[in-house]
């Protein structure tokens, strides 16, 4: 009886692994087919869709203003060409005010799709380690975003104060953005 079992295994393990394996030559499938182009169109395309490289129709842009304690200020950055969609990729702003403020910087972007405008607000947080140089101290705000702005609209930077009030101090923000553009239908 143990011959018989030892021997069952191994019967089933050969066959098994010969009945999984393909044919060596399979035979050819006949299949009938309808050929549509002819000379005058070769090669018949349906639904052309294009494909936009971004780096080719990039942008960037650059806009700087001055707040005191407890305002805002704001730049138009970028007005978007006439046929063109604007796409912001990223966003930033850099900001310095004297060290004895203790006040912050908030920053949006603000752009128009549609008819709506509306105001994005950008993540931001004191350089770390603090950066000291003159006397003031540097905040930043940048991030990845995708926001959009129709054609003949203005993208806005708005920076403001964050914290007590104070009177008659100095800060200076600088924005940045880039992205690319696309066309309109």
């Amino acid at each position: 009886m143990n011959k018989f079992v030892v021997f069952l295994p191994v019967l089933l393990l050969v066959s098994t692994q010969l009945a999984a394996e393909p044919p060596l030559n399979p035979p050819p499938i006949e299949v009938d087919a309808f050929v549509v182009n002819d000379e005058a169109n070769p090669v018949p395309v349906i639904g052309v869709v294009q494909i936009i490289d971004p780096a080719t129709v990039a942008f960037q842009a650059t806009a700087s203003c001055s707040l005191g304690g407890g305002s805002g200020c704001g730049s138009d950055i970028f007005t978007v060409p006439l046929g063109k969609r604007a796409v912001v990729e990223y966003a930033s702003v850099v900001a310095s005010m004297p060290v004895e403020t203790g006040v912050g910087v908030s920053a949006q972007i603000t752009t128009t799709l549609d008819s709506v405008e509306v105001s994005h607000q950008l993540y931001s947080s004191e350089v770390s380690p603090i950066s000291v140089m003159d006397g003031r101290r540097g905040m930043t705000a940048g991030q990845l975003v995708r926001v959009y702005a129709d054609p003949e609209t203005t993208i806005r930077m708005n920076g403001g104060t964050r914290g007590p009030s104070t009177p008659g101090i100095n800060v200076s923000v600088d924005f940045s953005i880039s992205g690319y553009l696309v066309d309109m239908p």
